[in-house]
């Protein structure tokens, strides 16, 4: 059972505090969607877009778009402008 030491707390004066819980791809899941649309996966096994600035949302496969967090963990201006950029291609 794990207890609290009151002895071992500090207290540090900040501006901002953020809890977050690492990300990773799920398998087996990105494993099967890899062999059905063969796009590249990066190091991290996220997949990975054509190019980051000039293609965000393209695969290296013709008609294949990303979106949300199938390329790895972003933050809020990183996210919506592809998704933006997605809803786009497609239409």
């Amino acid at each position: 059972m794990d207890t609290l030491d009151i002895s071992q707390i500090t207290v540090s004066p900040t501006d901002l505090v953020i809890l977050s819980v690492g990300m990773r791809p799920r398998q087996p899941e990105t494993k099967k969607y890899h062999d059905i649309i063969k796009a590249s996966l990066g190091l991290d096994g996220f997949f990975l877009e054509r190019h980051p600035e000039l293609a965000p949302v393209e695969t290296a496969v013709e008609g294949v778009l990303l979106a949300g967090t199938i390329q790895g963990v972003q933050n809020q201006r990183q996210k919506t402008s592809p998704e933006r950029l997605t809803g786009e291609a497609v239409t």
